[in-house]
C-alpha cells in the first residue's frame, strides 16, 4: 500500500526593514470658488490655475510634473431664512497633482502656489522614486531574520537545520517613520522624516 509521505521541516516567518530619506514629494493643490455665473467662474478658475502653474515652475517644479487630477462644476441652490429657493450659484473646483523632486523645497512650493491663488491644499505625500535598493536591503534582513529564528527552533528541538527548500515573499511596502537621528525639517516646517520599506518572507528549512 502506498504511504502518505511525511512532511518534515521548520517553517518560519522573517521580517526585514530598511530606512531611507524620501527624495520625492507629491502635492495635491488647486482652486475652489463660487460664482453665480458659471462661465465667469470657469474663466476665473482657469486664470488662477494658470498663475499657479507658472508659480510652481518658477519655484523649481518641472512642467511635466504638473497635471490636472480633478475638475468639477456643480450648481448650488440658495435659500432664504424661510427655506424658499432664491438664487443659485456654481462651485468650480480644479486641482493639480504636483511632483516635487526636492523634498526640501516643498514648503517654498506650497507658499508659491498659495501666493498665486491656490486655496485648496489636499495633502502632501513623501515617497522614494526608486526603492529597489531599500527593498534589497530589507529582503536580506528578512532572510537573515528567518534563518536566525529557524536556527533557534532547531536548537530548542535538538535537531540539525537543513537547507531552505521553500521561500515565499509576502507583503512589502512603505511605512512613514520618523527616527530621532534622521528627523529633518524642510522649508516651511514640513517634516520629511524617513520612510521604511518592509519585506516579509516565509521560509521552510
Amino acid at each position: 500500500n502506498a504511504q502518505t509521505p511525511q512532511t518534515n521541516g521548520i517553517t518560519v516567518n522573517g521580517v526585514g526593514t530598511a530606512y531611507g530619506s524620501p527624495d520625492t514629494a507629491v502635492l495635491d493643490l488647486g482652486v475652489s470658488l463660487y460664482n453665480a455665473d458659471v462661465a465667469a467662474g470657469m474663466s476665473q478658475v482657469d486664470e488662477r490655475m494658470q498663475a499657479i502653474r507658472e508659480a510652481l515652475i518658477a519655484a523649481g517644479v518641472d512642467a511635466t510634473d504638473i497635471r490636472t487630477t480633478g475638475l468639477s462644476v456643480w450648481r448650488e441652490q440658495q435659500f432664504d431664512q424661510q427655506g424658499n429657493p432664491t438664487t443659485e450659484r456654481y462651485n468650480i473646483w480644479h486641482n493639480y497633482n504636483v511632483t516635487v523632486r526636492d523634498p526640501e523645497s516643498v514648503g517654498a512650493v506650497i507658499n508659491a502656489a498659495v501666493a498665486a491663488g491656490a486655496n485648496n491644499i489636499g495633502g502632501v505625500t513623501f515617497t522614494i522614486a526608486d526603492p529597489s535598493a531599500l527593498e534589497r536591503d530589507a529582503r536580506a534582513d528578512a532572510i537573515a531574520d528567518a534563518r536566525e529564528r529557524a536556527e533557534h527552533l532547531a536548537e530548542l528541538m535538538g535537531v540539525t537545520l537543513g537547507e531552505p527548500v521553500s521561500v515565499v515573499e509576502g507583503y512589502q511596502g512603505y511605512m512613514p517613520m520618523v527616527r530621532q537621528a534622521a528627523y529633518d525639517m524642510g522649508s516651511g516646517g514640513i517634516a520629511t522624516g524617513e520612510l521604511a520599506v518592509s519585506v516579509n518572507v516565509t521560509v521552510t528549512f
